[in-house]
């Protein structure tokens, strides 16, 4: 029964139509700006932020995009980080960072950038980015584990 219930979500995890993980990112992204200072609102009676409830959208302010290159280390400005290159390009590191910490990557360019399933990067296989795809990512403090893949 497990193993069935850890298929059932991985493949909610990678399918496009993934409405429950996106729903769990969005809270955990809210939990994040909150712990990074960042203008935010919510209620909640629970003042520990052991649960917590949005009532309006939850909007991320993009980092500067990063122009990346072959072999290149990711260091993110962002939870939100568009990522350019100029040609196609490829790269398996990115800067480690607090536990917790959500990462979500797009492509602006219209240049394929593959993320390789190597090193500290935990994928569910090589990641190649099109043009607005995008890859979500939540660190372990050591590790950045793949949440979730989007090709648009």
């Amino acid at each position: 029964m497990q193993s069935k219930m850890q298929g059932s979500m991985k493949s909610m995890v990678r399918g496009v139509a993934a409405i429950p993980t996106i729903a769990l990112v969005a809270i955990l992204l809210f939990v994040l700006l909150l712990t990074q200072g960042q203008s935010a609102e919510a209620q909640s009676e629970d003042t520990n932020f052991t649960s917590v409830r949005v009532e309006h959208d939850l909007r991320l302010k993009p980092a500067p995009a990063v122009t990346l290159t072959n072999g290149a280390t990711l260091t993110p400005t962002g939870s939100y980080q568009p990522v350019t290159a100029a040609g196609a390009v490829g790269f398996g590191a990115i800067v480690a960072d607090a536990p917790g910490t959500l990462l979500l990557l797009t492509n602006v360019s219209a240049n394929t950038i593959t993320v390789s399933d190597t090193g500290t990067l935990k994928l569910g296989g090589n990641r190649a980015l099109g043009q607005y795809d995008t890859l979500w990512l939540v660190s372990d403090g050591t590790n950045w584990l793949e949440l979730g893949y989007v090709n648009n």
